[in-house]
C-alpha cells in the first residue's frame, strides 16, 4: 500500500512546492497583487477539487477493470474520462470568466476582482489541461503505475519557475512584462506541456502502448461516461463540501479578529503538509480495494481496507505526537519575527495546533474511509455523510463552540473537530456494512466487468 502511496504523496508535495513558488514570485509585484492572486485561487482551487473528485472515478473503474482482467474497460474508462473532462471543463470555464462579478457579489472588493479576473482570464483555461492529466494519471495508477507522474510534476516545477520569470517580469526580454496575468498564462503553458509529457508516455510506453488506449476515441460510450458521472460527481461534490467548511470557518475566524485569522491560516499550511499523506493513502485505497473489487475478491477487499485503516491510524498518531510536542516550533516556522504580533501569532496558533494533534487520528481516517468507498463506488453515501460530518456537524458545531459558548477560535477548532471525527466514525461503519456480503459490496460494480475466466 505504501508503495504505491509515496510517489501519490510526492505529486502532491511537488504540487505545494509550485503553489508556493508561485506565491513567493507573486509577492514581488506587491501586496495588491498578491491579494488578487490569493482571491483568485482560491475561486480556482473549486474547480481543482471538483477535477480531483471527479476525475478519481477513473482510477476507481479503471483499477475495478484492471482486477477483472478486462483491458477494454480500461480503454473505455480512460476514453470517456477525456470526453467528461471536455464536458465537465467547458462551464467551469464560463464560471471562471464570469469571476469578477460573482467575487464582487459575495462582497470583494471591486477593484481587487478586477484584478483577481485579469488572472482568472489565463488561468480559468488551465483547467482543461488539468482535468486531462488527471484522467491521464487516474489511468496509470490503475494499473499502479505512479512514479511517471511523479517526475512529471517535478519536472514542471524549474519550468513554471522559468516561464514566471519572463512573462511576469519579462525575463530574456522576449515579452513586455505581464505582472499577475503573466504568473497565469505560465501555469497555463506549464500544464499543457504536462499533458504532452502524459501522452508521450502513453503513446510509447510498452505496456500501454498495446493497449490501443486513444483508439475509437471520437466514439461516445454511454454507459461508461454515465457510470464516470455517477462515481465521480459526488467524489468531486464531497472534496468541495470538505473544504467549504474550512472556508467557512476561515470566516468565523474572521469575525473574531485579525490575529485569529492569521493564525489560523498558518495552522492549517502546517496541517496541510501532514495531510498528504492520508491524501495518498486515500488514493492508494480506492486503486488497492477497486483491484480487488474487480476481481470480486471480498476477503482482499476487507484485508486491504484493514490494511489502509491501520497505516493511517499508526501515521496520524505519529503527526499528532509531533503537533503537542513541538506547535511553537512548527509556527514559529511560518512567522516573521520581526512582526509585532509574532508572539500572539505563534501563541494563537500553537494553541490550535494542540486542539489537531487530538484529531490527527480522525482526519486521516475520515479521507481514507471516505478513498475505501469510492473503491467500491460507493461515493454517494460518501457524498451525503460528508455533507451531515463537514456542513452540518463542523460548521454547526464550529459556530456554536465559538460564539454561544464563548470560545472563540478554540471552539471553531473544537467544531472541526466534531466534523472530521463524524464523518471519519460514518464512513467506517459505511466500509464495514458493506463489505458484509458480496451483494453489498460489489452491487454497485458495472455488470460488464466480471473476472478473467
Amino acid at each position: 500500500m505504501l508503495t504505491l502511496a509515496w510517489p501519490l504523496m510526492g505529486s502532491m508535495l511537488a504540487l505545494i512546492a509550485t503553489d508556493t513558488v508561485d506565491v513567493v514570485m507573486i509577492g514581488h509585484l506587491g501586496e495588491r497583487p498578491l491579494a488578487a492572486a490569493a482571491l483568485g485561487f482560491n475561486y480556482f482551487i473549486l474547480f481543482i477539487l471538483f477535477a480531483v473528485g471527479t476525475t478519481s472515478a477513473v482510477a476507481a473503474l479503471g483499477a475495478q477493470a484492471v482486477g477483472a482482467g478486462d483491458a477494454r474497460g480500461v480503454r473505455r474508462t480512460m476514453r470517456q474520462g477525456i470526453w467528461f473532462a471536455l464536458l465537465a471543463g467547458a462551464p467551469c470555464i464560463g464560471l471562471m470568466m464570469l469571476g469578477e462579478p460573482i467575487l464582487v457579489a459575495l462582497g470583494q472588493d471591486p477593484g481587487l476582482a478586477a484584478l483577481a479576473q485579469d488572472y482568472l482570464d489565463y488561468l480559468a483555461w488551465t483547467i482543461l489541461p488539468v482535468f486531462l492529466i488527471l484522467v491521464f494519471r487516474n489511468t496509470m495508477a490503475a494499473f499502479e503505475v505512479v512514479r511517471p507522474a511523479l517526475y512529471f510534476v517535478l519536472s514542471l516545477v524549474p519550468m513554471n519557475v522559468g516561464l514566471n520569470w519572463i512573462f511576469m517580469f519579462g525575463g530574456l526580454g522576449l515579452v513586455e512584462p505581464m505582472g499577475l496575468p503573466g504568473a497565469a498564462l505560465a501555469t497555463l503553458i506549464a500544464e499543457s506541456f504536462g499533458v504532452l509529457l502524459y501522452l508521450v508516455y502513453l503513446a510509447r510506453a510498452p505496456r500501454f502502448r498495446a493497449m490501443a488506449l486513444f483508439q475509437n476515441l471520437h466514439r461516445p460510450d454511454w454507459q461508461r461516461l454515465k457510470a464516470i458521472v455517477r462515481v465521480g460527481v459526488p467524489a468531486g461534490g464531497l472534496a468541495m463540501v470538505e473544504h467549504t467548511m474550512f472556508v467557512v470557518a476561515a470566516l468565523l475566524m474572521g469575525i473574531i479578529g485579525t490575529t485569529e485569522l492569521a493564525a489560523y491560516h498558518i495552522a492549517t499550511q502546517v496541517l496541510s503538509i501532514l495531510f498528504v499523506l492520508p491524501f495518498g493513502l486515500a488514493q492508494a485505497a480506492s486503486i488497492r480495494i477497486g483491484s480487488a473489487a474487480g476481481a470480486r475478491d471480498l476477503a482482499l477487499v476487507r484485508e486491504r481496507g484493514r490494511l489502509v485503516f491501520r497505516l493511517t491510524a499508526a501515521a496520524m498518531g505519529l503527526f499528532g505526537l509531533l503537533l503537542w510536542l513541538m506547535p511553537e516550533t512548527l509556527m514559529s516556522l511560518f512567522v516573521n519575527d520581526a512582526d509585532p504580533k509574532a508572539a500572539d501569532l505563534i501563541a494563537l496558533g500553537a494553541g490550535y495546533l494542540l486542539i489537531a494533534a487530538v484529531f490527527q487520528l480522525v482526519d486521516g481516517l475520515q479521507i481514507v474511509g471516505c478513498g475505501a468507498l469510492r473503491g467500491l463506488n460507493d461515493t454517494v453515501a460518501a457524498f451525503w455523510l460528508g455533507l451531515v460530518g463537514y456542513i452540518a456537524a463542523g460548521v454547526g458545531f464550529a459556530w456554536l463552540f465559538a460564539f454561544p459558548l464563548g470560545h472563540g477560535g478554540d471552539g471553531v477548532w473544537y467544531g472541526l473537530a466534531v466534523g472530521l471525527a463524524l464523518v471519519a466514525a460514518l464512513a467506517l461503519a459505511r466500509f464495514h456494512q458493506q463489505t458484509r456480503s458480496e451483494a453489498t459490496a460489489f452491487g454497485r460494480l458495472l455488470k460488464s466487468e466480471a473476472p478473467a475466466a
